[in-house]
């Protein structure tokens, strides 16, 4: 079969406006502001050692590219300390409440008094974000208030009146397993057995709360099972982020 030269114009002129009509029925990107906010600062008493901590969010964006937010957990002690005897790790939700990144622990070392970690991923689009995370004291864990954030032209927390932050119960499924949003906690009272969280194969879905807990607690667990909302079905795995050091 032969193409003329005239049809092959034809076809190459074709191609290139298709090109043109793909690249400009593209999203606009969304430039994020370069900065960060912090949650409230609350203290905690373990073992006569007191520390202070707070979660935040970090937006920076390079025009044209692509926006990169970054959820923040520190902890921070005056008392004298040995290595490892404080730790923290963070965790970063999508608007919907979904857990997106969660980092393994970091620990003080020799000498240090704070840690400071941040649970990062690249965003394209703009709107919220939530952080949080849990501070590790000798042993026990707490959580961190979750800190809310929508970077869009300004640099301001937005917690008073969102909507998943003034969620009042959770849904329970078939097998009597509370489940929603890890965001909901301190307006619910309490946590979900099972928290909402996106897989590595871009599911929606849920992780077991206790199992969430006690692989970032010990750091060697690099992965957990994502289920369906009955809590059995399996549909992928979460994995556990290295820590970004502040």
């Amino acid at each position: 079969m032969t193409i003329s030269k005239k049809a092959a114009a034809s076809t190459l002129v074709c191609v290139a406006i298709a090109l043109l009509l793909s690249y400009f029925a593209q999203p606009a990107f969304a430039t994020m502001p370069n900065c960060k906010v912090w949650g409230n600062q609350k203290a905690y008493t373990y073992e006569g050692i007191t520390i202070t901590h707070k979660a935040g969010i970090e937006s920076m964006s390079w025009s044209g590219s692509q926006n990169y937010i970054t959820g923040w957990a520190y902890a921070k002690t005056n008392s004298s300390i040995a290595e490892g005897k404080i730790g923290a790790r963070a965790e970063l939700y999508d608007g919907a409440g979904l857990l997106i990144n969660s980092t393994k622990p970091i620990w003080n070392a020799a000498g240090e008094k704070d840690v400071g970690v941040g649970a990062g991923a690249v965003r394209n689009v703009g709107g919220k974000y939530y952080a949080g995370g849990r501070a590790y004291v000798s042993g026990t864990h707490i959580k961190y208030d979750i800190c809310a954030y929508s970077p869009t032209t300004t640099c301001d927390l937005f917690e008073e009146g969102d909507a998943l932050m003034s969620v009042s119960e959770y849904s329970v499924n078939s097998n009597n397993q509370t489940y929603g949003s890890m965001v909901s906690a301190n307006s619910v009272g309490y946590e979900p057995d099972l928290v909402s969280a996106v897989a590595t194969n871009g599911k929606s879905g849920y992780v077991v709360n206790e199992q969430l807990a006690d692989a970032s607690f010990s750091g060697e667990i690099t992965s957990i099972p994502v289920y369906a909302e009955d809590g059995e079905t399996r549909i992928g795995v979460f994995e556990f982020s290295d820590p970004l050091r502040s």
